[in-house]
């Protein structure tokens, strides 16, 4: 990829859904029936304390006991479903969408990476993932105390790293952390697959 004239200088990544798989259901339902995989749905990933984990106001090995406390005759479950194998299984490297990552940097661009995550849970990401180290900066939002799509995380991120928000375009596979970058300026992308990013990411190159 060669870079033409353009102000954009900076591209913002999220993590999980973007430059990783994540689709907890799927593995769910790899491995329960139906019943079993709505009920850890709700009562783990999609709930209250798997996202105050990612806010950092609940330490990642405090959960197994609060989920234990909620659904006892499945604390067997529980202990396989929050390991880090399970993690590591559910989220799985997107190597196109790495790949694309590897190219912006060849062209000259500074990649971030921002994303809402526990601590000990991106703590087993990067040990597994090099190239999540391979960036420019990054803000995780267990370590910050904020999470998408609250705009205090976005401008902490433009703070930190000097970035221009109109410099900038951020993939993220949320509607809702989309906009709120949008709304800040920045040049916001709704990820659903690679092909429709690139296209898009070379259009705003030739708008310039």
């Amino acid at each position: 990829m060669e870079r033409g004239i353009s102000i954009i200088k900076n591209v913002i990544f999220d993590i999980g859904g973007v430059l990783l798989e994540y689709n907890p259901m799927d593995y769910l339902r790899k491995h329960y029936d139906a019943d079993k995989t709505d009920l850890f749905m709700k009562g783990v990933y999609n709930s209250r304390e798997w996202l105050d984990a990612d806010r950092g106001l609940i330490d990642f090995n405090d959960l197994y006991d609060i989920f234990v406390d909620k659904l006892p005759e499945w604390q067997d479950d529980i202990k396989k479903l929050i390991s880090r194998e399970s993690l590591l299984g559910i989220l799985t490297p997107k190597q196109d969408s790495i790949d694309f990552m590897y190219e912006l940097k060849t062209a000259g661009y500074k990649v971030f990476l921002l994303s809402n995550f526990s601590k000990t849970g991106f703590g087993w990401m990067d040990e597994a993932y090099p190239f999540l180290k391979d960036v420019d900066g990054r803000i995780i939002s267990s370590y910050v105390n904020l999470i998408k799509p609250d705009p205090a995380i976005y401008k902490l991120l433009f703070a930190r790293y000097a970035i221009e928000p109109a410099e900038s375009v951020f993939f993220d596979d949320m509607a809702a952390n989309v906009e709120a970058a949008g709304q800040l300026g920045v040049k916001a992308v709704l990820f659903t697959d690679i092909e429709s990013c690139r296209r898009q990411f070379k259009q705003m190159i030739k708008d310039f």
